[in-house]
């Protein structure tokens, strides 16, 4: 009956999942960088890395995945700002958009985002995006 109750619960996260709206943001120039950001819930979002070129310190690598947390102390109620899990050993995303912008259902709306080596890194690299919602 667990494994029952467990399916099914699973089940319906993942249904859940694929039907939240998908996020998608690049930055075109120099530098190439194109991102997915898809929500958990209010507080949480997955992003992934879908297209980059030429690579750097700071580019991440396609298919790269993070975790992404609202960030209570620098969020307000006109802008969230998203950050990735800080660990020393991986690099740290950091996404920042209106709050009124992910409301609305077409267009294409700005973003910004800030890529370091490390949570302690005090250079990074940052890219204006255009994002859109799919």
């Amino acid at each position: 009956m667990k494994k029952l109750f467990f399916a099914a619960a699973l089940s319906l996260t993942a249904s859940l999942a694929s039907a939240a709206p998908t996020i998608t943001c690049t930055h075109a120039g120099f530098s190439e960088l194109t991102i997915q950001l898809v929500p958990y819930n209010a507080n949480q979002f997955s992003l992934r890395v879908v297209k980059t070129g030429p690579t750097g310190d700071y580019m991440p690598s396609v298919g790269e995945r993070s975790l992404m947390n609202v960030d209570p102390e620098v969020s307000n109620k006109d802008y969230m700002i998203l950050r990735s899990n800080e660990n020393e050993e991986q690099r740290v995303f950091e996404v920042s958009f209106r709050r009124a912008d992910l409301k609305q259902t077409n267009g294409t709306f700005p973003a910004a985002i800030r890529i370091s080596q490390e949570e302690s890194d005090t250079t990074f690299a940052s890219y204006e995006m255009s994002c859109t919602k799919n």
